[in-house]
């Protein structure tokens, strides 16, 4: 049955619009580790570099989120994701002509802008959008774009693949790009396109005496940043390389993008489970530990050499250590948006904390790579995952005190 105009109106509102070019940006982050066990064989790509190739969309967030945070505050935040969808777009059409992994990785550290610039307003504009009784379950949902982008890419790569070659699967994510672009410039409201959240004009004195040191004083934003990247970075990691355990493993690709496509998936659940709970008023405190506490102890089962040989196991506890892990970025999100020192500063606050997400991203996967390769087996896996989870969760518990 076709929907009727006013459901359609529902579907395509600036918010789901916003979630959609959100779940793009992650399509784009997730189409390489599919792609992985064919790139080795065609680039000759290594698995040290497989880890840079999927840690390094985080280049620019790594580098400068903090920067892009001000940046995206100065532009419309509505033209800062439509510029962000279009270098996405570039970066994925100009991967037909690479044929050596380092021109890959120099367009991956490219579309990494592109996808900071998606990402860093968004949270901003859902605050304006939705009604104030429902603004964190609305963020908490934000918090599943990264989930949802990925696990489709998993899934549906390896079908591509096989069909198209690694080149022809760029451009399924290059055309997702396009059509954002298009819905954004058609369907989001005039006013909204023009919304700058710091309306002031900032010398680089201004800038760094008012909204930089209001976010560099302010300690939560540092602890939320580093939990967040205690989170993103081991999960980033165990998801990008599944395809290669499995591969190696003799599961045939199309198995394994499946397998690391529901591996993905059920992260969801953690989020809008968060949303949910957040929303009803249970404490975030205990959702935190939950969730950190999780990837602790599933971090050390699916990796411990005891299990190696049992790959069902492996694989019920990986799918543990994203769904309840999920409960992690819808909290932090939520905690981020809070935090900010004020109204002008969210996007800042978002860009700051990101940074450190990204950091993790950038980081962790071609540390557990390396330790793979120095050690010779994944089995020494749980002992950055498990760092990282204690980390997490004792930053994260010293916010959560003074924001339930």
């Amino acid at each position: 049955m076709a929907l009727s105009e006013s459901a359609w109106t529902k579907v395509i509102s600036p918010e789901n619009l916003l979630m959609f070019s959100g779940v793009i940006a992650a399509f784009h982050l997730g189409k390489v580790s599919p792609a992985i066990p064919v790139l080795q064989s065609t680039l000759n790509l290594t698995v040290i570099q497989a880890g840079f190739l999927i840690s390094l969309m985080q280049f620019a967030g790594a580098t400068c989120g903090l920067i892009m945070g001000i940046l995206s505050e100065k532009i419309s935040a509505c033209k800062s994701i439509i510029i962000g969808q279009s270098v996405l777009l570039i970066s994925s059409l100009l991967a037909i002509f690479v044929d050596q992994p380092f021109q890959l990785l120099v367009l991956r550290a490219f579309e990494s802008f592109g996808f900071l610039m998606v990402i860093l307003p968004t949270p901003s504009l859902i605050r304006i959008l939705v009604p104030a009784e429902n603004l964190f379950f609305r963020i908490g949902l934000w918090g599943c774009y990264m989930a949802i982008g990925t696990s489709v890419a998993f899934m549906m790569g390896p079908f591509f693949i096989d069909i198209m070659g690694w080149k022809g699967w760029w451009l399924i994510p290059a055309s997702f790009s396009a059509v954002s672009i298009l819905f954004l410039i058609k369907m989001i409201p005039t006013a909204l396109k023009d919304i700058n959240f710091s309306k002031k004009i900032y010398s680089l004195k201004d800038l760094w005496t008012g909204q930089l040191q209001s976010i560099l004083r302010h300690r939560n934003a540092w602890f939320i940043g580093l939990a967040f990247a205690m989170y993103t970075g081991p999960w980033i990691a165990i998801i990008g390389f599944l395809p290669i355990l499995y591969v190696q493993a003799g599961i045939s690709n199309v198995v394994a993008g499946l397998l690391t496509a529901l591996a993905s998936l059920v992260n969801i659940f953690g989020n809008v489970l968060a949303a949910i709970l957040i929303h009803r008023g249970v404490r975030i405190k205990k959702l935190l530990a939950t969730g950190y506490l999780t990837m602790l102890t599933t971090g050390i089962i699916a990796f411990s050499s005891l299990i190696h040989s049992f790959l069902s196991v492996q694989f019920i506890a990986i799918l543990f250590f994203s769904a309840v892990g999920g409960l992690i970025p819808a909290i932090l999100y939520v905690l981020g948006v809070k935090s900010a020192p004020n109204d002008e500063t969210v996007v800042t606050a978002i860009g700051f904390i990101q940074q450190f997400s990204s950091i993790g991203m950038l980081l962790i996967p071609p540390l557990i790579a390396q330790l793979a390769v120095e050690t010779g087996t994944w089995s020494f896996t749980w002992l950055i995952t498990g760092i990282a989870a204690l980390l997490g969760l004792f930053l994260a518990r010293q916010v959560a005190r003074e924001y339930q």
